[in-house]
This record gives C-alpha cells, sequence and structure tokens, in this order.
C-alpha cells in the first residue's frame, strides 16, 4: 500500500469534482482526484 499526503481528496471527476479538484490547485493545495472511470460522469468541456 502507498501512502499519499494530500490536502483534499476528491471523489469524482464530475462537474463538482473538476470544479473543487480545479479551485484547490488554483490555492496551491495537494489534490487527489478519484474517479472510477477514464473521465467524469457529466459534461465538461471546458474543463
Amino acid at each position: 500500500m502507498k501512502i499519499l499526503k494530500v490536502d483534499v481528496a476528491v471523489i469524482g471527476a464530475g462537474s463538482a469534482g473538476m470544479t473543487a479538484y480545479h479551485a484547490a490547485k488554483i490555492h496551491s493545495k495537494r489534490v487527489l482526484l478519484i474517479e472510477g472511470g477514464a473521465y467524469g460522469t457529466t459534461c465538461t468541456p471546458g474543463m
């Protein structure tokens, strides 16, 4: 098992998850984005 140190863990790469990820990165946080598929589950063309 690998231990990761992050400030924010986002579950799901849909619209809200991608927005949360982006907001955390803007504030220089270490972010872990967890998604079961290759991409988010909603329409996110601008991300």
